[in-house]
């Protein structure tokens, strides 16, 4: 098996072709190829690499766990500010 990501309109598509009919889809699909590889999940982390790398040339600026503001490093709702009961 092969996998490739083709683009569909507004979306993506990923195409799995059987090793016989690879030759046949190349051809057909030439200019269309964005990605191809062995299993989806190759496919999906080149994908996500180059979205990555799109995000990052577009912002300037990598992501940064340390500069996560989510809830990283705060306390679970059940704790109480003081330690008591209010």
């Amino acid at each position: 098996m092969h996998y490739y990501i083709v683009p569909d309109k507004e979306d993506y598509r990923i195409m799995k072709v059987q090793n016989e009919d690879r030759e046949i889809f190349q051809r057909r699909y030439k200019k269309q190829i964005l990605f191809e590889g062995e299993s989806i999940a190759e496919v999906l982390v080149k994908f996500s690499a180059s979205i990555e790398e799109m995000d990052v040339l577009q912002s300037g600026k990598r992501y940064s766990p340390e500069r996560d503001t989510g809830t990283a490093g705060g306390q679970p709702a059940s704790d109480t500010v003081n330690g008591g009961d209010s």
